[in-house]
């Protein structure tokens, strides 16, 4: 359990650095390619420390959007789904399907 909440915290964590990383790389670029130097840095800077900022909240436990959760989210939703065919099918017992629906349950809420 612990694992799987760490690779989660640290996929968030780059997530939110990427985003701050595009925001640097816009603003350097406007600032030494484009000589626009006030929006230049602006830019830069805001974008160091959106990744900082988001980097210490995500670290605190202080749930940030991202698409990542949403992903995974929809991913158990499909799963779920697929379990209950196979229930319904009879190729799974009752048993079975509580067990991996009450995993993906979590993983949904």
């Amino acid at each position: 359990m612990f694992h799987k909440e760490t690779e989660c915290m640290f996929k968030k964590i780059l997530f939110h650095a990427l985003i701050g990383g595009v925001f640097f790389i816009i603003g350097a670029s406007l600032h030494d390619f484009a000589e626009i130097r006030g929006p230049g840095n602006f830019l830069a800077y805001a974008g160091m420390l959106y990744a900082g900022i988001a980097t210490v909240l995500i670290l605190l436990g202080v749930n940030l959007p991202s698409i990542i959760k949403d992903s995974a989210n929809k991913k158990a939703r499909k799963e779920l789904l697929e379990y209950k065919k196979l229930l319904d099918v009879g190729a799974l017992t009752k048993e079975e399907f509580e067990s991996k629906a009450s995993e993906l349950k979590k993983k949904i809420l």
